[in-house]
């Protein structure tokens, strides 16, 4: 009698959670039968038959339904129907690699998105071995590859190239958008059910101009396939065969031929473009490549896993510029080149909950879901997206269980006494991780970084000269300090 009396009481809550789905309920024991069809009555649903052979009922479930069963009755299995919608409470789910994990995606993949019917484009490098690539069986087995254009060597065997030359960048790249290994059961990218057109615009042989205006025809033939969401992992500096063809860093600003055409296709096509920021980062270059560097790619640097900072070798945006590069970071162990694919298929899942969403939309969600936002600089962007507050966004639904920078001012405790004690130091409790400090100059121009070890229970942060404001990131609470001198 109490174990009817308590799923009375929870039925108000359990019928109105979620769709309902078909299971089969193994009995261990005949009399839990009767139990179990008492709850159904109490929860307005019933069982729709009884099987002698199998001792199971099967019966139409909401998960918290399946949930609380489980829980009061422990001795309970239970199975899905094979005509279920992937991704139900029961359905084993695949283990998400880091990057994936880091961005919140099981929030997409419990949602069910697939990026199913949303068209990505991949330029790239070359995609050797893409055919037996066990992350990529799943695409060729379903025929999910609606076109491969070599705009290099036309004649080339599709999906050829020389692994000494670094043909299969392409394959990686795409893995890191939709990727799944069946045999290991671990998903690396989240668009799984996307439809592909893949073009293959740099040689591994040598660095050449040319490269860059094979780039810009397979941006047009893709604008011409109707596609809105592209992945580029290509980026371009200096290093080619003639020196003279070299860029500057300073011409790291929109102006080279490819940004100005990845910007025209925004605006012109809507297009979304998602950019790997360059790897430059402790090089004397440092700043990002093209096209990355176009106002409208979203470009994305490479973050550490669990400390979200940045990864030494991601490069980081111009300080002349008027806008903020990088967007956003992700992890990558081996280049930027596997941090914008994952944000790729990130964007591929927001289209197909919502098709209708403009570049400036999908970039505005990515935004302000960050963990720094609003306060970004040009190391990180705004930091890392959380696809939680993405799908919250898209749902219109709050989601106030994550964390918001707190805004802190220091300022002197007098007028007469600022030159004379100006403000220095910032102080918050902290725990045992790292803390990460971006110290700025102006709004998001660093000026200076570093990771803190506490070794107490508190840490203090003293102000640099010229210094207006500092970002302190502890765990995934975020202060962000402004040092006010009037």
């Amino acid at each position: 009698m109490k174990r009817l009396l308590f799923f009375f009481f929870v039925w108000v809550h359990i019928t109105c959670a979620g769709q309902t789905a078909k299971y089969w309920i193994y009995y261990s024991a005949t009399d839990l039968r009767s139990q179990v069809t008492d709850s159904l009555v109490a929860w307005e649903t019933h069982e729709s038959y009884y099987s002698t052979l199998l001792n199971a009922s099967s019966a139409p479930l909401t998960t918290l339904q399946v949930d609380c069963l489980r829980k009061h009755f422990p001795q309970l299995q239970f199975q899905k129907g094979k005509y279920l919608q992937y991704n139900q409470v029961d359905q084993p789910k695949a283990e998400l690699n880091f990057a994936l994990e880091q961005i919140h995606a099981e929030a997409m993949v419990d949602a069910g998105y697939t990026a199913k019917g949303v068209k990505i484009g991949i330029i790239d490098g070359g995609f050797l071995y893409a055919p037996k690539a066990p992350k990529l069986a799943h695409f060729f087995k379903k025929k999910q590859i609606a076109a491969y254009k070599d705009f290099i060597t036309p004649k080339l065997k599709p999906y050829g190239g020389n692994s000494n030359l670094d043909d299969q960048h392409g394959t990686e790249v795409w893995e890191m958008v939709g990727g799944y290994h069946a045999e290991k059961d671990i998903q690396h990218g989240l668009a799984t059910e996307a439809t592909y057109y893949l073009a293959r615009t740099d040689h591994g042989a040598g660095e050449k101009r040319i490269e860059e205006e094979y780039f810009i025809k397979a941006l047009e033939w893709m604008a011409r396939k109707g596609i809105r969401l592209v992945n580029t992992s290509l980026g371009y500096t200096n290093g080619y065969d003639d020196p003279k063809e070299d860029y500057k860093p300073t011409q790291m600003n929109g102006t080279t031929a490819i940004a100005m055409a990845c910007q025209k296709a925004i605006e012109k096509y809507d297009m979304i473009i998602v950019g790997a920021a360059g790897n430059e980062g402790n090089l004397p270059w440092k700043v990002i490549n093209t096209p990355a560097d176009a106002k409208g790619v979203i470009a994305v640097g490479a973050s550490k896993v669990k400390l979200l900072d940045k990864m030494s070798y991601s490069s980081i945006g111009p300080d002349f510029l008027d806008y903020l590069k990088p967007e956003l970071t992700c992890y990558s162990s081996g280049g930027t080149s596997f941090a914008a694919p994952v944000i790729t298929g990130l964007v591929a899942c927001m289209l197909q909950a919502n098709p209708q969403l403009s570049h400036e939309e999908v970039r505005h969600l990515l935004i302000t879901s960050c963990n720094l936002y609003p306060y970004g600089n040009n190391y990180v962007g705004y930091g890392v997206p959380d696809a939680r507050q993405i799908l919250a966004s898209l749902q219109n639904k709050n989601n106030s269980t994550l964390s918001a920078v707190r805004r802190v001012k220091i300022k002197a405790r007098s007028p007469l006494m600022e030159r004379l004690l100006p403000p220095r130091k910032f102080r918050t409790k902290v725990g045992s991780e790292a803390v990460v400090v971006y110290h700025k100059y102006e709004e998001w121009k660093v000026s200076s970084k570093k990771v803190i070890l506490p070794s107490r229970k508190k840490i203090v942060i003293k102000r640099p000269e010229n210094t207006e404001q500092t970002t302190v990131v502890v765990g995934e609470q975020i202060y962000e300090v402004f040092w006010e001198t009037r």
